[in-house]
């Protein structure tokens, strides 16, 4: 960071030393099959819900769009499509494949963590979580 002198990311996970500050956090550990699964559902419901309409506008707007939005999961695979390099069926698909590695990305970053406790949803995540929040407020 400018201030510092330091890289953004020594300030993230996985440096170790974070001050206690009374929050407990729980990441949820869903199964690659499953968040595949998630993923996909997640973008066709995008799409049902208007998200190509709404590229579709900022695509033919006149003060077009940023670059870095142009970057956003799903934005930049739809413009693909309206600028023809590509089906409307190949950009969902990428979509899905972007935002699925996203999401692997994510995790890994996070599992860097050492304040994060990690439950699986695949077995009871209820009687995963319930004694870690208990053995936190002791």
């Amino acid at each position: 960071c400018l201030g510092s002198g330091r890289a953004f990311s020594s300030f993230g996970p996985g440096t170790g030393a974070y001050p206690d500050n009374g929050v407990v956090q729980i990441g949820l550990l869903w199964g690659r099959e499953r968040l595949s699964a998630r993923v996909e559902q997640r973008v066709h419901q995008m799409m049902a819900d208007g998200f190509f309409d709404e590229v579709k506008k900022l695509h033919a707007s006149s003060r077009g769009v940023s670059r870095t939005a142009a970057q956003a999961l799903g934005y930049r695979e739809l413009f693909a499509h309206l600028d023809g390099d590509t089906s409307l069926d190949e950009a969902v698909h990428q979509t899905i494949v972007h935002t699925r590695q996203f999401a692997v990305r994510q995790e890994r970053w996070f599992r860097r963590d050492p304040r994060i406790k990690w439950c699986s949803i695949h077995e009871d995540p209820v009687a995963e979580i319930v004694p870690i929040i208990d053995q936190h407020l002791r």
